[in-house]
This record gives structure tokens, C-alpha cells and sequence, in this order.
């Protein structure tokens, strides 16, 4: 049955409900702006943790299951990372052939000892796995030695 409010009696609108067997349950929820600028914000901030998280498994996953492969590498340069606590990390640049002339490079660890004997030019046996969309190559293992050049 509908509800006659007199003027200026302060009530604007008749708040709907719909009965339920628990409580009165109001059909429409109204917001203050601050709560819906809150809500706003919030939406915004979770679609933005979704697509970064998103991006990090796809890249995560670009080598997931993919088949190990076996070849040789060029090696175009060495980098000596030192982290704070003191360790170095010795990494040889590996450019490795793919198909249609392309060409992926990777950073493989290596110890100091080999690290100091090979030097840019050199070729090294490698095995790696090439990502979903065949740009990127991860090394799996480098070779301790390099290649004797190629007989022509």
C-alpha cells in the first residue's frame, strides 16, 4: 500500500523493501559520494593488481612445459654482477640461432675460472628452451668449454 509523507515532513523518497523470511531487505543502497569515490578507487586499484599479475604469469609462463633444446650459441659479452652481501655472479651473453634467421640472446651463470677464459666470439653448446611466441630463449645450461670453430 503506498505511503502519503506530507511537504517538508523531511523524508524524500519511500525506501522499497521487499520482504524476506529474515529482515527487510532495502532494494535500492544509497551512497554517499565518499563512499562511492571509496568504491571507485578501490575498482580501479583491484583491475590494476589483476592485469600486473596477469603480465607477471604470462611472463612466468611464456617457458612453461616447453621442450629443452639442444644447439650452439655465440657468445656476444661477459657481465660481472656484484650484489650487496659481496657474492659476484659471472654471466656470459649467449646469442643463440633460431629459425627464419632470427637470433635470441639469454644470460647464462658461469663459474669465475671459465667465465675469464671465454671471451666475445666464441662458441658454446648450450641448452635452452625457446618461449610460446618463439622471441625469447631462457639457457637452461652452458657449456664449459668453447667450440672449436666450425670445418669448412
Amino acid at each position: 500500500m503506498a505511503t502519503k509523507y506530507k511537504i517538508g515532513s523531511g523524508v524524500r523518497h519511500a525506501r522499497e523493501e521487499r520482504e524476506t523470511p529474515f529482515k527487510a531487505v532495502p532494494v535500492r543502497l544509497r551512497l554517499s559520494p565518499k563512499q562511492r569515490l571509496f568504491i571507485t578507487y578501490l575498482g580501479i586499484l583491484v583491475a590494476s593488481m589483476l592485469i600486473l599479475t596477469a603480465t607477471s604469469v604470462g611472463r612466468l609462463m611464456q617457458f612453461h612445459q616447453r621442450p629443452v633444446l639442444r644447439g650452439e650459441g655465440l657468445v656476444i659479452g661477459k657481465e660481472l654482477l656484484e650484489e650487496p652481501d659481496g657474492r659476484k655472479a659471472y654471466l656470459l651473453r649467449v646469442e643463440v640461432p633460431l629459425e627464419k634467421g632470427r637470433a635470441a640472446s639469454d644470460l647464462a651463470a658461469i663459474d669465475e675460472a671459465h667465465w675469464r677464459a671465454f671471451v666475445p666470439g666464441d662458441r658454446v653448446a648450450v641448452f635452452y628452451q625457446i618461449s610460446l611466441n618463439g622471441a625469447r630463449i631462457r639457457i637452461r645450461e652452458c657449456g664449459l668449454v668453447a667450440l672449436p670453430a666450425p670445418i669448412r
